[in-house]
């Protein structure tokens, strides 16, 4: 099997777009806005968001942050993103990352693959460090993280706070 990381780009099609639809609008702590938007909704969206930024509702920018799909042999299974966020120690560059498989592609690796390639895409970033914050009711993902180097760094009653150095 062939995999791919692209970044998101206002050229997507209807393949993405349908993936999308399938991911619920929120899931284990992920959120998907594009899910039962228009397809034209759909192509504001990848335009709003190939500029590298989170807006605030001023719209002023935020944070920086760029968006991901993994493809499996062409076929869009997954997206992921990473945030760039060095407020607690700013000599530290540290990135927040999440990502999320579509429903009908769970369970066959893809997780693992699309969090790697995450890491690696925060290396070429100059990031140092990757939070992810996890749903202590997903166990996959919290596996997964673990599988890839991560530090639990905190727990509460429902979420796990990971650390992965890149």
């Amino acid at each position: 099997m062939r995999y791919e990381m692209r970044r998101l780009s206002v050229g997507d099609d209807e393949a993405v777009y349908e993936m999308l639809q399938e991911i619920p609008v929120y899931e284990n702590g992920f959120e998907n806005n594009m899910n039962s938007r228009s397809f034209a909704e759909f192509k504001e969206w990848l335009r709003r968001c190939t500029h590298p930024v989170i807006m605030d509702e001023w719209g002023n920018c935020c944070t920086p942050q760029a968006f991901f799909w993994l493809y499996a042999d062409d076929f869009p299974v997954g997206y992921g993103l990473i945030r760039h966020d060095s407020a607690d120690k700013p000599s530290i560059p540290v990135g927040i990352a999440g990502y999320v498989i579509r429903p009908s592609q769970r369970n066959k690796g893809y997780g693992g693959k699309l969090l790697g390639m995450l890491v690696e895409e925060a290396r070429k970033l100059n990031i140092d460090k990757l939070m992810l914050t996890i749903q202590n009711s997903n166990a996959a993902s919290l596996k997964i993280a673990l599988h890839h180097g991560g530090i639990i760094e905190e727990t509460t009653a429902d979420k796990t706070h990971i650390a992965i150095l890149c």
